[in-house]
């Protein structure tokens, strides 16, 4: 599985050796065959291909969102945040703030940690429409 690199080493990874390697095919299969598993770590893997360097590859951020989504109709609590994170920022996707709640809620609820923090922050700052209360 993809373990996700620090930046300087985005940089230096050699990104099309890897592709042909009999890890990362194995992965492709596995994921395209829907193993959660494979489809979160691909989502990874494009994201930080993605973000080599300082322009980021719009292909690549396209291929993480599709695997990312994948893994997120199959009930996985990384990627139903990451596909909140996406819509909340209008990164590859269009802004939608429902549909970016939708997902933290659905991450929330299979128990991903910082989708709870996130909805709180929500709730707290009125991001719903409603008046901002710091009353607990």
């Amino acid at each position: 599985m993809w373990k996700i690199l620090p930046p300087e080493e985005r940089k230096k990874f050699n990104w099309e050796k890897y592709e042909q390697s009999s890890e990362f095919l194995h992965m492709k299969r596995s994921a395209d065959n829907g193993d959660i598993e494979s489809q979160r770590s691909l989502g990874f893997y494009y994201d930080d291909k993605a973000f080599r360097s300082d322009d980021m590859d719009k292909s690549d951020k396209g291929m993480s969102v599709k695997y990312f989504t994948l893994a997120a109709n199959n009930h996985d609590a990384e990627a139903c945040f990451r596909r909140a994170e996406l819509y909340s920022f209008g990164i590859e996707v269009e802004f939608n703030g429902k549909l970016s709640l939708s997902y933290y809620i659905r991450a929330a609820v299979l128990g991903h940690a910082g989708a709870m923090c996130q909805l709180g922050t929500i709730y707290q700052l009125g991001w719903l429409g409603r008046e901002y209360s710091n009353d607990i």
